[in-house]
């Protein structure tokens, strides 16, 4: 059996560094780090310091993404012309990922710009890592040796969340064009007088199956597009949405009364004939819970 002269302890603790990881070492300094390599620990003591090398980076990645989300909601929000953002956050994260040839890049929405070298290796640990899957995280320091040079860490961390939140904000685009539609087309639904004008309840269900949001901000709102323009229409319109966003509201009887249960369960026939798709489905499901809860009812 091979012996080994390191373990885990060793390395977590900064006494030992891998050769496969970047550091900057002073020249004067007393009892400086031993550069080491994976064949001086034992098989569990390397499997153990790989497994750690995988969470330390993939902690670091996810707390990066949600800074990146959480800042871009902020600025969202602030922004007078919401739309124009969040383009040129795709536009700046797109020249990261795909623009041809590699160069330089200044963005729009930031105020510091990548140089092409380091676009490059962000490209090839994409390519390899995520793309192809051929996940290797030999790079990672333990989080207590003191000379880590960080710099190729920080730029394949930063790669790898500018990939995901890329995707995340191609994600978010396509549900506000989904969303600009479906209040498009219910104008021209209210402008036809000929529409019958949908039930308070109805809208709720449609838009909590469509995956879009009501609140206090925007009910008033919702709630004048389908021609409700009393002063408490979009309260109303609020107050439905929070109750059939729980399943009960949607799938149960609830000890309510066989009349006002065959009520809800026409509200959700009503709203799957606006529906479609995956949305449609789920509603149809939730229809067919509810008529079993009614049918096996002892009433």
């Amino acid at each position: 059996m091979k012996k080994s002269l390191f373990n885990y302890s060793d390395w977590f603790t900064g006494k030992v560094y891998l050769e496969t990881c970047a550091s900057v070492i002073p020249k004067k300094i007393l009892a400086a780090p031993t550069k080491v390599n994976s064949t001086q620990f034992s098989t569990y003591n390397f499997k153990k310091i790989q497994s750690k090398q995988k969470e330390i980076f993939n902690k670091s990645s996810t707390d990066l993404l949600k800074k990146f989300k959480k800042t871009f909601n902020e600025r969202y929000k602030k922004s007078g012309t919401k739309v124009l953002f969040l383009k040129r956050e795709i536009d700046d994260n797109r020249k990261i990922l795909f623009k041809k040839p590699i160069q330089d890049i200044k963005f729009l929405n930031r105020n510091f710009s990548i140089s092409a070298i380091d676009i490059e290796s962000m490209r090839d640990f994409i390519e390899t890592q995520i793309i192809k899957g051929d996940e290797y995280f030999g790079f990672v320091h333990s989080p207590e040796f003191k000379y880590p040079n960080e710099k190729f860490t920080n730029d394949v961390v930063y790669a790898k969340v500018t990939f995901h939140y890329y995707n995340w904000l191609m994600k978010f685009y396509n549900n506000l064009k989904r969303s600009l539609t479906v209040v498009k087309e219910t104008k021209n639904e209210i402008i036809d007088k000929k529409k019958v004008r949908v039930n308070v309840k109805v809208i709720a269900l449609i838009y909590f199956y469509n995956g879009y949001q009501i609140n206090r901000k925007n009910c008033q709102e919702i709630a004048s597009l389908y021609g409700y323009n009393e002063i408490n229409s979009g309260e109303g319109l609020f107050q439905d949405y929070t109750k059939f966003i729980k399943i009960i509201y949607r799938t149960k009887t609830n000890d309510e009364s066989k009349v006002k249960c065959n009520y809800r369960l026409g509200l959700i026939k009503i709203a799957i004939s606006h529906l479609k798709g995956k949305e449609k489905e789920n509603a149809e499901k939730d229809y067919k819970n509810l008529e079993n809860a009614i049918d096996y009812h002892d009433w």
